[in-house]
């Protein structure tokens, strides 16, 4: 992704050849910078298409991934005001990598949901951690509100599985593990 970020700041678009007068040819002296990274960004964005590549070359230059619809929207419409300034920066910091082409980035955006789902644990009453899980799984499993626009819903789960029995099980396979950092190899 860093060959055609770099591709794009230096590509150019050749205009108005001027003719050489020995060997009757052109030359292009005049270039314009636009027009050229205009073109190389719907190139690069017709291959990643053509590949089922769910990056997209915006204009500024950057390769973004593309987020399902619904994710893309939750995830640029959120606000996170919570009284706990902590929080609010685990969720805001993990919102920002989520979409990045890199793996590691995006890895760093799930360790920080982790760490916001963990910190809201010791701000859930009472505050007994067990308990305080328990309780975030229920909020976070029951069906959307509609009078305040719904959230995503995390029961779109295969095989009709329960999300509760799920996000219940992952909890305490995770807590299991502990803390420990697993090498991702990529």
């Amino acid at each position: 992704m860093e060959v055609i970020e770099f591709c794009h700041r230096h590509v150019s678009m050749p205009i108005a050849p001027e003719p050489h007068v020995y060997s009757a040819h052109r030359h292009y002296l005049h270039f314009r910078r636009e027009d050229g990274q205009a073109r190389f960004a719907d190139e690069i964005n017709t291959i990643f298409a053509r590949n089922h590549l769910a990056y997209e070359l915006q204009a500024n230059g950057e390769v973004r991934r593309i987020l399902p619809p619904v994710l893309r929207e939750a995830l640029t419409s959120s606000e996170f005001r919570s009284e706990d300034e902590q929080l609010n920066r685990l969720l805001e910091s993990a919102r920002r990598r989520f979409s990045d082409p890199d793996f590691h980035v995006r890895y760093d955006a799930v360790r920080d949901l982790w760490d916001a789902f963990e910190r809201l644990k010791t701000l859930e009453p009472p505050h007994d951690i067990r308990r305080s899980s328990t309780a975030l799984i229920a909020r976070a499993t029951q069906e959307p509100d509609p009078s305040v626009g719904g959230r995503i819903r995390l029961s779109l789960l295969k095989g009709g599985t329960d999300s509760q029995t799920v996000l219940t099980q992952s909890y305490a396979e995770e807590t299991r593990m502990g803390n420990v950092p697993i090498a991702v190899d990529v």
